[in-house]
């Protein structure tokens, strides 16, 4: 009879033995090779051949024989051939098992890279078909990743867009640049990408979609589009102040030398006085202009709001009127 042994006890008994060495051993009968005995055992020998490759000893092949059986070099021959038969069939299982552990490492390592893409992406047939998608795309079309696989991708994104337009062309086998688009769906605007799979004979195999949430970025872009109108605006303000302050600056100096001619008493004189005063309130007032256009640093000071408001009262009467 015939027994393997893939973890003999190295250095123990004649499997152990032939483990540590490498060589085959022959015993015709129970001597004091044998470690391992019991009551009652009977007479038998042995064949021991190691199963080896270049890695070392992978097994024995432990042959029982009758006792006094005498030792046959083409048996020994015999089960050298049936030990190297094994070891390539241990390679082989050992290599493809490996091999298979490798495979399901990387496939697990790019399901997780794929779904740690912060953005939506499906990988399309050339018939708009998903293959597959990552988890991104699946929550911004409100489904499992499952369910979106072997869906129409146009059919999933029209369900909740404005808009009823083809979003993937339907010949994605003529696609021959990347394309991008942008749509609102549920509210929200998404930047659609489209990059075509190329083989190795240059036919188009599908194309990679990535859909990007640019809600937020949009509505900053118009943030900073209103800012600029506003810098726009300021500047436009700055101009129009600094000329018009040339121009009281010229009422200003008239004014003073209108009113050394004119006598404390000459109506003329109130009427001088209170277009210089109105002069000087639109002069601050277009000093603050300038400042709203960043063409002049503020100058904060405490003010008195009555003073204000008593020097404005002629020009509020006239314009409020009596009621």
């Amino acid at each position: 009879s015939t027994a393997t042994s893939t973890s003999p006890a190295s250095g123990r008994c004649l499997c152990g033995r032939v483990a540590s060495s490498g060589e085959v051993h022959y015993a015709g009968d129970l001597d004091e090779r044998h470690d391992t005995t019991f009551p009652g055992i009977k007479q038998h020998g042995h064949y021991c051949v190691p199963i080896k490759s270049d890695a070392g000893v992978l097994g024995v092949i432990n042959m029982y024989l009758e006792h006094g059986h005498r030792r046959d070099e083409s048996e020994i021959q015999f089960l050298n051939a049936v030990a190297n038969t094994l070891a390539g069939v241990i390679q082989h299982r050992t290599e493809t098992r490996r091999f298979r552990s490798m495979l399901v490492e990387a496939a697990s390592q790019w399901r997780t890279t794929f779904d740690a893409i912060g953005g939506g992406v499906c990988v399309l047939d050339l018939g708009g078909v998903v293959v597959r998608c990552n988890r991104a795309m699946a929550a911004l079309v409100g489904e499992s990743p499952r369910e979106v696989v072997g869906r129409n991708i146009n059919a999933l994104l029209r369900s909740g867009s404005d808009s009823s337009d083809t979003i993937v062309p339907e010949g994605i086998a003529a696609m021959s640049v990347p394309q991008s688009r942008c749509i609102v769906r549920l509210g929200r605007w998404y930047d659609v990408s489209m990059d075509p799979i190329v083989r190795d004979d240059g036919n188009v195999a599908g194309c990679v979609l990535l859909m990007t949430d640019v809600t937020e970025r949009r509505a900053l872009e118009e943030k900073m589009g209103q800012a600029q109108k506003m810098e726009a605006v300021g500047r436009l303000a700055g101009g129009i102040a600094h000329d018009f302050n040339n121009v009281l600056t010229s009422i200003l100096i008239t004014t003073d030398l209108l009113l050394p001619d004119l006598a404390d008493d000459d109506a003329k004189r109130a009427d001088v006085l209170a277009i210089r005063g109105s002069a000087k309130r639109a002069a601050a007032l277009t000093q603050q202009l300038l400042a709203f256009s960043r063409k002049q640093v503020l100058k904060p000071r405490v003010v008195s709001l009555n003073e204000l408001v008593h020097g404005m009262e002629d020009m509020l009467r006239s314009l409020l009127g009596e009621d």
